[in-house]
């Protein structure tokens, strides 16, 4: 059995087992409960800004603003492009918040993010860049963390905790 001990000034703590650890992962139970965490955390986020885009929530702009804004990054049909973004955002976060057709919602909220980091932030590098007149231009991190965990959820589906589970959409483990 591969353990590993550590020591912390002087004090020897209890051994990690290795093998526990890679049963952890393998546990359906703990899997879901991680899904379902990732998914309500996506789903906050996606919903938040989808309706900031839609129904300008939090005065995020609407449509009007969306449009002006890909506009400016030199999307063609901005405004068509406006309702595509709000619409993946919203719908697709709700989708990942009741745990209903997963997998479709999670790669469309990729590909939506992946867009996001092609568009309109790869040039400003990772990091935001602040420019003159108190303007922040964002850094690509937080669309490829969004994008690179959305495409996980995808992959990993929903989890016992979904409607994909109840229908029997979702992945299962052999009794």
């Amino acid at each position: 059995m591969a353990t590993i001990k550590t020591r912390h000034a002087g004090t020897e703590r209890s051994p990690v087992n290795v093998r526990s650890l890679v049963a952890l992962q393998e546990n359906y139970n703990v899997r879901s409960i991680v899904l379902l965490a990732a998914r309500l955390a996506l789903a906050a986020v996606f919903i938040y800004h989808g309706a900031g885009k839609l129904f300008n929530f939090k005065d995020q702009g609407g449509i009007a603003g969306t449009a002006a804004f890909f506009k400016f990054e030199g999307i063609p049909a901005a405004h068509l492009f406006a309702y595509v973004g709000g619409i993946t955002e919203f719908f697709g976060g709700l989708l990942l918040l009741v745990g209903l057709a997963v997998p479709l919602a999670g790669l469309a909220l990729t590909v939506d993010m992946l867009l996001a980091v092609l568009v309109a932030t790869i040039n400003n590098g990772m990091l935001n860049k602040a420019l003159p007149g108190g303007i922040v231009a964002d850094g690509m991190e937080v669309n490829l963390g969004l994008g690179a965990a959305a495409l996980l959820v995808a992959a990993f589906g929903a989890g016992m905790f979904s409607i994909d589970y109840l229908l029997g959409l979702a992945w299962r483990p052999r009794d």
